[in-house]
């Protein structure tokens, strides 16, 4: 990863350190800051950046599901377990800024590719 990457997780990690979900609380989760993308191997990084890449396209709406809900649905797919962290930055690391990333589960302007399931 680049530096310029790690200093793009570094300001969303603050705007969500300092968001109104972060207000009045001694300890944030650091399972819960974008930051935590981080703690993946670079195999486990690129395996969620494509599936991002295969899931969502860019789109005009905010999708109703949050980042914790979508998190569900990568590990449904794959079988692995992430963060809600994890899937936040890498979602800041694929160019999917949230709408609000002060707030601990965050919304996209994404659209779903991937087939429904039945």
């Amino acid at each position: 990863m680049e530096p310029y990457e790690i200093e793009i997780l570094k300001a969303y990690s603050t705007l969500f350190r300092n968001g109104p979900d972060a207000l009045g609380r001694k300890d944030i989760d650091p399972c819960n800051d974008p930051m935590d993308f981080l703690r993946l191997s670079e195999y486990e990084q690129q395996d969620l950046l494509d599936w991002i890449e295969c899931a969502f396209d860019l789109d005009e709406a905010v999708y109703p599901v949050s980042s914790y809900g979508l998190k569900h649905q990568y590990e449904q797919d794959t079988g692995y377990y992430i963060t809600n962290g994890q899937f936040k930055g890498a979602m800041i690391q694929y160019g999917h800024e949230p709408v609000d990333p002060r707030y601990l589960n965050c919304r996209y302007l994404v659209k779903l590719t991937l087939p429904e399931e039945e």
